[in-house]
């Protein structure tokens, strides 16, 4: 699993584009995006058949084919809405004590947020022994605009402080599925970029709160 995602990882390019003295960065594939296609294909495959997970890389996708359709009396479009039924649920309970796998059923919906800009979105076909789940190219669905727009990290931020008064390192990890490091450096990134400010005295995950710019 880890060799396939720094693979995959290396095939994940950054473009980026000078406005003024503005620079905007942007990766082909949500590296949140592209972690929970593949840990889905994997926890939710069909193991008794013993063909291979197939992820084909194409200049405007990346598809991930995995053996075994949905479970019975679900549809592609319960998938969307939070419905978790999982078809190994012991693997995917140790997924999830390894904190592979954050919360069931947040994963897809999470994706579709992170492709709300684009035209083009994220697609899932199941057959009745096999299920695919397709992630559009950002860079190649819709090129990058001359404009400031918050990164995706930075807007499942700014959309929990929609509903939130608040969010700590701590539920940053958590919403974002990363590791305390990363969550601090899209906490740095968002106060730098002044869409947030910090407040506290920054000791230990839990003693400051951060919240959104002008509270």
């Amino acid at each position: 699993m880890r060799a396939a995602f720094e693979f995959l990882s290396m095939s994940n390019n950054l473009a980026a584009i000078v406005s003024g003295i503005e620079r905007v960065e942007q990766y082909d594939y949500p590296e949140f995006a592209v972690r929970e296609a593949m840990l889905n294909a994997i926890v939710h495959r069909d193991y008794g058949f013993s063909g291979s997970i197939i992820v084909n890389i194409y200049d405007d996708r990346m598809e991930f084919v995995s053996l075994g359709g949905l479970m019975p009396g679900l549809r592609t479009e319960d998938l969307f809405v939070g419905v978790s039924q999982p078809r190994n649920e012991k693997l995917a309970n140790i997924f999830y004590r390894l904190k592979h796998i954050e919360a069931y059923g947040t994963g897809l919906r999470l994706i579709m947020q992170y492709y709300e800009d684009f035209e083009v979105k994220p697609e899932i076909i199941a057959t009745r022994g096999a299920y695919s789940l397709t992630l559009p190219n950002m860079n190649y669905a819709r090129p990058l605009r001359a404009v400031s727009r918050p990164k995706p990290q930075h807007k499942v931020v700014l959309d929990y402080l929609r509903d939130n008064p608040f969010i700590t390192n701590e539920i940053v990890q958590e919403a974002l599925s990363v590791k305390q490091t990363r969550a601090y450096n899209v906490i740095r990134e968002m106060v730098n970029d002044g869409l947030i400010v910090k407040r506290g005295n920054g000791k230990g995950d839990k003693e400051y709160i951060i919240v959104k710019k002008g509270q």
